[in-house]
């Protein structure tokens, strides 16, 4: 049978298979077709009916099917494209710029909620990055700013005076005592608070490189 003599559903066929075979090289392109058509050629007969056409056409396959089949396209689609990181870099910003700036506690505290606004509504990050993002960060602000008023209130009251000890020189009398600022324990507790600060800037540092990390877009 001659290929114009094909039936309209192999002929169909035949033109959907030769646009799909466009992402195959020329020549592997034109030699699929080829082998397709002569298939159909040799297997319709003039009076072949529609059924037996479908038949043969679905034992062939979908063009889509024939080409994936022989063998990989060229064309490589591009990676897809980053996801936006603007919600978790400016969340971490604000919560950093926030324990910076806790003398500027008006400020600071702006920045404090913006950050935490910005960490719960990310898009990228689980529930358990949000969670470390609280702990390692959100905390700085308040943490700093009760430090700094405990420190201020610890060491305008702190501090005691000995009973009044009476001296008598010649004709005068006089009264003195010693005042002593400080607990006798103020050094342990300067250390342990230095102790406990060096771990929570290591920690918050753990929690910024774990929230920069890079994360694969969903």
């Amino acid at each position: 049978m001659n290929t114009d003599e094909l039936h309209p559903l192999a002929s169909a066929y035949l033109q959907e298979l030769e646009a799909r075979a466009r992402q195959l090289p020329p020549d592997q392109a034109r030699e699929l077709v080829e082998d397709i058509r002569e298939h159909l050629v040799s297997a319709l007969r003039p009076e072949s009916g529609e059924a037996d056409v479908r038949t043969t056409l679905d034992r062939l396959g979908p063009p889509a099917e024939v080409v994936a089949a022989a063998g990989p396209p060229v064309y490589v689609a591009p990676p897809a494209p980053r996801a936006s990181r603007t919600v978790e870099t400016s969340a971490i910003i604000c919560l950093v710029v926030a324990e910076l700036l806790f003398i500027l506690w008006p400020l600071g505290a702006v920045a404090w909620v913006a950050g935490i606004v910005l960490l719960a509504v990310s898009k990228t990050w689980t529930g358990r990055e949000k969670a470390l993002g609280l702990a390692g960060l959100a905390t700085g602000f308040p943490l700093v700013f009760v430090v700094l008023v405990a420190s201020f209130t610890t060491s305008s009251s702190d501090g005691s005076c000995s009973d009044p000890v009476r001296v008598t020189e010649g004709s005068q009398v006089t009264e003195s005592s010693t005042c002593y600022v400080g607990s006798p324990g103020g050094h342990s507790y300067a250390w342990l608070a230095l102790a406990l600060g060096i771990a929570y800037l290591a920690f918050q540092g753990y929690t910024i490189w774990r929230l920069t990390r890079l994360r694969r877009p969903s």
